[in-house]
């Protein structure tokens, strides 16, 4: 995967960052985690990236499903960090996470 950025429901998502390799910032945001044919597999949002991917409770769901890779949207406010990830999950409907 070579693309930088990508747009999902009119955000701006930056990636694709390898899970397994990468070491995440603290900043807040929504992430997605996809597999290898870009089939969002996971969406979440958090305040803390560093902090939250590493000590993620659905990583074996995310390994099960093909979620090597994370796309993040910067967003510093929690009302829309809930907003665009709720809009994300009922969009694609992710095999990991609240159904």
């Amino acid at each position: 995967m070579h693309i930088t950025t990508a747009q999902v429901e009119g955000n701006i998502y930056d990636g694709p960052h390898q899970i397994s390799t990468s070491n995440f910032n603290k900043v807040s945001g929504v992430y997605l985690v996809v597999d290898s044919n870009g089939k969002i597999v996971d969406v979440g949002e958090t305040e803390d990236l560093s902090e939250r991917i590493p000590n993620h409770d659905r990583t074996a769901c995310w390994n099960n499903n093909g979620g090597y890779f994370l796309w993040f949207h910067h967003e510093g406010n929690l009302l829309q960090r809930r907003s665009k990830e709720k809009q994300v999950r009922l969009k694609f409907n992710p095999a990991c996470g609240i159904r």
